[in-house]
Order: structure tokens, then sequence, then C-alpha cells
């Protein structure tokens, strides 16, 4: 969240004390002024996007603060929450499964070893059409 004009630190202490518990309030400074905070929550935490959105949203009120969603890529409202969580819930899952689907979790065992065959299958076929190349290439010599 940003504001136009620089905020004072009672407004940082008054938005501390107003947030709920399990989202993190970072003060965002340009040139040493306080110019907006950023508002955060690890992706496992139970409080979730709906409370944090609407936490910067009675901040943002209050405080006259711009709210700016970073994986959009542009200023939010009230009317663009259902699209903040459906993100939330995407990243979050793709925290969970980790980086190619690499999670123990037993909901996405079967997906990865769909993949595993796969790249099984298009490996053997990779082998074949190299020694069928050899063989050919050997029989014209």
């Amino acid at each position: 969240m940003r504001s136009v004009s620089p905020l004072d630190d009672a407004a940082l202490v008054a938005m501390r004390g107003a947030i709920t518990t399990g989202i993190a309030l970072d003060p965002f400074r340009r040139e040493q002024a306080l110019v907006g905070v950023d508002l955060s929550i690890a992706l496992d935490q139970p409080v979730g996007a709906r409370a944090l959105v609407e936490n910067a949203l009675q901040l943002a009120s209050e405080h006259g603060l711009t709210l700016f969603d970073p994986q959009l890529g542009r200023s939010v409202g009230e009317g663009d929450l259902s699209e903040i969580e459906e993100r939330f819930t995407q990243t979050a899952t793709f925290n969970e499964t980790g980086f190619l689907g690499t999670s123990n979790d037993p909901r996405y065992r079967a997906t990865r070893q769909a993949n595993a065959r796969m790249w099984l299958w298009v490996g053997g076929l990779i082998v074949v059409v190299l020694l069928l190349g050899r063989l050919l290439r050997c029989a014209a010599s």
C-alpha cells in the first residue's frame, strides 16, 4: 500500500495495532520517508488471503493509501477479492507441491507417476530412434 504524501510514525504504529495476528506489516520507505507499508502472510498461514485483503482495505481507507497487488500487477479494491483469493490459492498450491510437483503428498503421487512414465517412454523412443539411425548408417556403408 502506498501513499501520495509521506506518512508519520504514529500512522505506522496505528496500522500495526490494527492488523490481524499472522499478517506481517513492513514499512516501505523512499529516501527515508515512510510512503507506505507492505502486508504479507506465509502461504501456509491459516489467516488466508481474505483476511489479508480485508485488513489491507481497512488500512487503506483509514490512512488514504492505494492498495496494490504485485501478483495481479495493478491497484485493487473490494471487487477484486475473489481474484486475489484465487491467485493466492494457486501460489499456495504451487508452494505445497514444490518445484515441478516434487511434493511427497499422496494427492500428487498419481500425477508424478504419470509424468515419470511419459518421460521414460520419451527417453526410450529417443534411444530406439538413435539405434535405428546407427543401424541404417552401418547398413548403408
